[in-house]
């Protein structure tokens, strides 16, 4: 066993929202609306980050730019993904020690997958190895991938997710000011209220070999 250590560099994410002092002032429960607003719109970014992050500053490197990842790739223009790529995704995790638990995709490739029939026009019962995984869809996930000559191509991310680590340096927080400066619009002259949401986090993985990214997936 070779041990080394893992480290977190803490990359910063912002978000501001302008509001009238008007509104804020006169809207019943606005703060909690803008709020929930911001902190699911960090939250989605760091999904994102989190599984497509290129790790160029400010971005941390998520599991598709990993070094040691599994790139499966389903040719070269892509094609529809069928049970079989996901049986083959989970076996080279379990070749390389691991579990997968479940596996993240587009909307659009859950709806494919839903819709495989037989020749009779039944619906195709998944293997095993596919029922066993945890089947999450993420909007995060692109479909206007480009792959050889196809342009409407995704991803899907099969692994054993305890061996993603987020580091959270500052958990989300949210500063207002009726006196701040965003670009060139002053909230003081403007009678606004500027709103920053702002978390610090990194993306490292323990065991890259633990996960697997399908790509060249088309509709």
């Amino acid at each position: 066993m070779t041990l080394e250590a893992v480290t977190f560099t803490a990359r910063t994410l912002i978000s501001i929202v302008k509001a009238s002092v008007e509104l804020v002032e006169d809207a019943d429960q606005i703060d909690d609306t803008i709020e929930s607003a911001l902190a699911s719109a960090l939250s989605l970014e760091l999904d994102r980050a989190a599984l497509r992050g290129s790790g160029t500053a400010p971005e941390p490197r998520g599991i598709r730019n990993q070094t040691g990842v599994t790139i499966q790739s389903l040719g070269a223009n892509g094609a529809t993904p069928t049970y079989a790529n996901f049986s083959t995704a989970v076996q080279t995790v379990r070749e390389n020690n691991g579990e997968p638990n479940a596996a993240i995709i587009a909307p659009r490739t859950a709806g494919t997958l839903d819709r495989l029939v037989d020749s009779t026009g039944q619906p195709l019962r998944a293997p095993t190895s596919y029922e066993a995984l945890r089947i999450l869809t993420s909007a995060q996930i692109p479909v206007n991938l480009t792959q050889g000559t196809s342009v409407d191509t995704s991803e899907a991310y099969v692994g054993d997710w305890s061996s993603l680590l987020i580091g959270v340096r500052r958990s989300i927080t949210i500063e207002v000011s009726r006196q701040a400066t965003t670009g060139t619009d002053s909230a003081f002259d403007r009678l606004q209220v500027h709103i920053r949401a702002y978390l610090r986090a990194d993306v490292q993985l323990s065991t890259p070999a633990h996960f697997v990214v399908m790509t060249g997936l088309r509709p």
